[in-house]
């Protein structure tokens, strides 16, 4: 089902995910190694989803669609037979219509682009999907004018549930904070919608937590906490990069998985500490490039580095927050919020906090 190396250190596991273009998302630079010609270059997946996100603007055609919008044709191209030694093209007949575009989403599922918009479903390297070249955009993107919500939070099922769990219903519309999570995701799938999700919306301040699915190796394959650190990073420095401020939320304790079995979690007894070294490593990076670091971790966690039963969804649950959990995260969200937006060269009366006093306990 693959053609790379994807054993080894983080890095030769991950080295090739960006082979065709730039690990920046939103960059659309491409790298010496994309197979299209000069000023062109293999589509990134937010092309793809652009291009074929609307099926109802695609007339049928007899060998694929057509996009009277774009005036772009899409040639249904198959799927090799990647279990049979790789020669068979199959689902010509089907319709099928696949694209591979030029970032990956796991080590064995680069994104891939079809009726619908953009996946990792059912997507291997060794399936040989075709590429479509797109014109290169050669300059960077212009920086946001910063006109959507106050910040976007970005991250797994923690995030996606905080509305409906929350006792204060109205703490993100009162805070004009826009919840997107979802929920299983990995870092690497939370980064891949980081331009539809965060960028689109040209937030003033971003929010990034997640960590705890690669952890619990929801994906199939043992993760390692560098990466998950690499792909919170990279999500950072691209919301940067559009002139955004940066919240590094800490990934929330958890010292074991209620959704592995027994023995999995036998296997991964160190969990809780792993989870103590990727906020190490994201607390330092966040100090060292003047972010904000949300530390959700020390509030919620018990003397064993997992949640506190106190805090935890249900007893059995220990890494979905209760109502009081995310009380307790509220709290420690809106200073780090209030914190990055913080402009010492404001002028009074525009609502901020000019008292830098209160911002003790930030060290």
């Amino acid at each position: 089902y693959s053609w790379f190396n994807n054993t080894g250190s983080a890095e030769n596991q991950t080295g090739w995910f960006w082979l065709w273009g730039s690990e920046y998302v939103g960059d659309n630079l491409k790298s010496i190694y994309d197979p299209c010609p000069a000023g062109w270059k293999v589509a990134p997946p937010e092309a793809l989803d652009f291009a074929l996100g609307n099926v109802a603007e695609l007339d049928e055609k007899p060998f694929g669609r057509y996009s009277r919008a774009y005036d772009l044709y899409f040639p249904y191209t198959g799927q090799r037979q990647s279990a049979f030694n790789g020669s068979h093209i199959r689902s010509l007949t089907n319709k099928m219509l696949v694209l591979t575009s030029s970032s990956a989403s796991g080590n064995y599922y680069p994104v891939q682009g079809g009726l619908g918009g953009y996946s990792s479903y059912n997507s291997y390297t060794g399936a040989g999907y075709q590429l479509r070249c797109v014109r290169e955009q050669t300059t960077a993107m212009p920086k946001g004018r910063l006109e959507g919500p106050r910040a976007v939070l970005i991250g797994n099922s923690i995030t996606e549930v905080w509305q409906g769990r929350t006792d204060n219903k109205t703490f993100f519309s009162d805070n004009d904070y826009l919840p997107k999570g979802i929920s299983g995701q990995t870092s690497l799938q939370i980064s891949a919608r980081f331009y539809n999700d965060v960028i689109v919306n040209d937030p003033a301040c971003v929010v990034i937590a997640c960590g705890v699915n690669d952890l619990a190796e929801n994906d199939g394959q043992p993760c390692s906490i560098e990466r998950v650190f690499a792909d919170i990073r990279l999500m950072a420095e691209t919301g940067a990069a559009r002139g955004f401020k940066i919240v590094i939320g800490s990934t929330p304790p958890a010292n074991r998985i209620w959704w592995q079995s027994e023995e999995w979690n036998a296997a991964h007894a160190d969990l809780g500490q792993r989870v103590v070294e990727l906020n190490r490593l994201l607390k330092q990076y966040a100090e060292e490039r003047g972010f904000v670091y949300a530390d959700y971790h020390s509030a919620l966690k018990d003397d064993q580095n997992g949640l506190k039963l106190e805090y935890s969804w249900t007893p059995d649950d220990r890494v979905h927050p209760s109502a009081a959990g995310y009380a307790v995260m509220e709290k420690i969200l809106k200073k780090a919020v209030d914190k990055a937006l913080f402009d010492p060269n404001a002028t009074d009366g525009d609502g901020q906090i000019d008292d830098l006093d209160k911002w003790e306990g930030w060290e």
